[in-house]
C-alpha cells in the first residue's frame, strides 16, 4: 500500500554523492527514492527511515525529527533496526538476495541504498493468463530459499515476502527485496500501524504482536506467493483459516495435493504445502 505523504524529499537533493531524482514509494515507515549515484555513474535506489506516526521533516531542511520527546524511545529503536537491516544486506552477499551498497546514517534519520534491477516484480506478472512452468516454479522456489538460508544465518528474518517483493531480472533470476524487518519493529510499538503489514502472505504468528517471528514465518510467505502463481488465486489468509479450523470447519485453504489440474511434481506440491501448513 502506498501512503500519501508531503514531507518527501524534492528532486535534485544530495545526499553525499547521491542525487534524488524521484519518488518511487511512500509507506506509513519509510519513503523509497529513486537516485543518481555521482560517484560511481549509476542508478540506485535510495529507502529513507521514515515513520510518519514518529516523526517529520524540520521545515526547510533534510533533517527528519520526531514529534513529541514522548515518541523518541520508538523512533530510536525503529532506527537502529533499520541500520541493523541495512548492515545485514551490505554483508549478507548472494546472487538472489537485492544488493545493497551503502547505509548512511545522517540528518537524524537513516537511508539504505541498493541497486536497481531492471525487470518487472512478481506481482506485474501475476495474471490470470500467466502459466508458470513447474522448471519456473522450482527455479523461483530454490533461488529464494537460498537467499533465505543466507539470510536466516544472520538471524535476520524478511518477514513480507509476498509477489511485490520478488523481483525477476530480464534474465529471469528472481531477487528478494522490500525487507520489512525494521517496519515489523516500528509496528509493534505502534499497533495501530501493524495491520499495514498484514496481508494473506502473512503467517499467523505475524498477526499477534507479541508472537516472535522465525524461519518459518518466511517458508509461510513464500508458500502461499508461490501457492498464488500456480492456482491464480490469493491464498485465504492465516487468521482465517484458523477462525475457520477453531469453528469445527475444513481448512479454507486447499492444498495443491487435493487440487484438481495441477500437473506439478509431487516433491514441489509436497513442498509448498508443507510451507503453508499454519503451524
Amino acid at each position: 500500500m502506498t501512503y500519501t505523504h508531503d514531507q518527501i524529499l524534492p528532486k535534485g537533493t544530495h545526499i553525499g554523492v547521491y542525487e534524488i531524482q524521484d519518488t518511487k514509494e511512500t509507506t506509513a515507515f519509510d519513503i523509497t527514492y529513486r537516485a543518481w549515484n555521482h560517484h560511481l555513474k549509476e542508478q540506485v535506489e535510495i529507502l529513507e527511515y521514515f515513520p510518519q506516526k514518529l516523526a517529520l521533516r524540520a521545515n526547510g531542511s533534510q533533517v527528519v525529527e520526531c514529534k513529541s520527546l514522548s515518541n523518541k524511545e520508538n523512533y530510536d529503536l525503529g532506527l537502529r533496526a533499520f541500520l541493523d537491516q541495512g548492515n545485514v544486506l551490505i554483508h549478507a552477499e548472494h546472487p538472489n538476495i537485492a544488493a545493497a551498497e551503502n547505509i548512511l546514517e545522517h540528518n537524524g534519520t537513516a537511508y539504505l541504498i541498493t541497486h536497481r534491477y531492471e525487470g518487472k516484480r512478481l506481482s506485474r506478472i501475476l495474471e490470470p493468463s500467466t502459466v508458470f512452468e513447474e522448471t519456473e516454479i522450482k527455479f523461483i522456489l530454490m533461488s529464494i530459499l537460498n537467499a533465505l538460508k543466507k539470510l536466516h544465518e544472520f538471524n535476520f528474518i524478511h518477514g513480507g515476502i509476498q509477489p511485490a517483493s520478488i523481483f525477476l531480472k530480464k534474465d529471469g533470476e528472481p531477487i528478494l527485496m522490500c525487507f520489512t524487518s525494521a517496519r515489523q519493529i516500528v509496528a509493534k510499538q505502534l499497533n495501530e500501524d501493524a495491520s499495514a503489514l498484514i496481508n494473506a502472505y502473512s503467517s499467523l504468528e505475524q498477526y499477534e504482536p507479541a508472537t516472535a517471528t522465525g524461519p518459518a514465518t518466511d517458508f509461510y510467505s513464500l508458500g502461499a506467493t508461490l501457492y498464488e502463481c500456480i492456482t491464480h488465486k490469493e491464498p485465504v489468509s492465516a487468521q482465517n483459516r484458523l477462525t475457520a479450523i477453531n469453528r469445527g470447519e475444513s481448512d479454507p485453504l486447499i492444498s495443491l495435493a487435493e487440487l484438481p489440474g495441477i500437473t506439478l511434481g509431487q516433491s514441489v506440491i509436497k513442498a509448498i504445502d508443507w510451507m503453508v501448513k499454519l503451524n
